[in-house]
């Protein structure tokens, strides 16, 4: 009356169904997780990048202005004397979104990835206020102002 298990021989038709169906439930739910996750993943990086960013391009303005002379304000341009990009000269933008400085690119054009630059430059009672957004596909990722005394102001 004992049956002996390896008798059996094979896989019964409905266990491998089963199996597979089982199979395909997992794999459903892993694709699902894999595609919810890529945008999480995707504006992740842009918010790392974008702050990385932010901190390099204040720090390599912040050293500009804070050495500038020969200040003027003209409506909304302040322009002044550099020591690294010479005369009368004021922040910007260029077609690519990257900061500029008499018409040269502040920090190398590799550390903007896919992102773009928008710089807003004022003075007034000898501080400059900067204002700077980092943007993607037009979306504001990071926005960040702050404020720089400039130490040879004439």
């Amino acid at each position: 009356m004992k049956r002996k298990l390896h008798d059996r021989r094979g896989v019964a038709l409905t266990e491998m169904l089963v199996a597979i169906a089982v199979l395909g439930l997992l794999t459903a739910a892993v694709v699902t997780g894999i595609y919810a996750s890529v945008p999480v993943y995707q504006q992740s990086v842009a918010l790392s990048e974008a702050s990385v960013l932010t901190s390099t391009l204040s720090q390599a303005i912040t050293d500009e202005l804070h050495f500038a002379r020969n200040i003027t304000v003209s409506g909304d341009s302040v322009s002044f004397t550099s020591q690294n990009y010479g005369q009368n000269v004021s922040f910007g933008v260029n077609e690519n979104g990257h900061v500029i400085l008499g018409g040269m690119e502040v920090i190398g054009s590799g550390a903007y990835s896919d992102l773009q630059a928008v710089i807003a430059t004022s003075y007034a009672d000898s501080l400059f206020t900067v204002t700077l957004t980092i943007q993607k596909s037009d979306s504001t990722v990071r926005e960040t102002t702050f404020y720089v005394r400039p130490i040879n102001a004439v």
